[in-house]
């Protein structure tokens, strides 16, 4: 079924498909039994979408948020949070792709602890997008602007902005 998924967007004409590995860390599965297969299911997502893309796209590894706020507003360090994705990380990079898309972050430390875990196992390009609210900020009070200028110091290939809002109000 995931394979039909991505060879459709292929199809169509997609230059790049996600792996369906969003959630796919142990925080995630863990509650439901799967935190020991984690790098097997994120080879497995980026192997499936590889055979799909058949050389005709690319294919981005999708990382998505620890789903808890990191210290100091909750219980999960940056440390844990580092290894956390780097376990994901590295079955993306077993799978094949060909870039990280880090999305749907809600603040500027879980993006750069997604970042930091890409970097120990891989030299990829990456692409960072965080989730802003109403008010023009992160769940967490961060900027744009200083979410830009934060994803070019560390080497970002592209930063943008998704889910929670609009296009509209996404582009103002």
């Amino acid at each position: 079924l995931v394979r039909a998924v991505h060879q459709e967007y292929v199809d169509a004409g997609a230059d790049v498909i996600e792996t369906n590995t969003f959630g796919a860390h142990r925080l995630k599965l863990g509650p439901h039994g799967f935190d020991a297969q984690v790098v097997k299911i994120n080879r497995e997502g980026a192997r499936i979408a590889r055979e799909a893309a058949a050389g005709r796209a690319l294919v981005a590894g999708a990382i998505g948020p620890v789903g808890k706020p990191l210290e100091p507003f909750g219980n999960v360090s940056v440390a844990d949070a580092r290894d956390v994705y780097g376990e994901q990380v590295q079955g993306l990079v077993e799978g094949g792709v060909d870039l990280f898309l880090v999305e749907t972050m809600p603040s500027l430390d879980q993006a750069r602890a997604a970042f930091d875990a890409i970097r120990v196992h891989s030299e990829l390009p990456i692409v960072i997008s965080l989730t802003f609210t109403e008010e023009g900020t992160t769940f967490y009070g961060d900027k744009p602007e200083d979410v830009v200028k934060a994803a070019e110091e560390w080497g970002a290939a592209a930063v943008g902005a998704n889910c929670s809002q609009g296009p509209q109000p996404m582009l103002e």
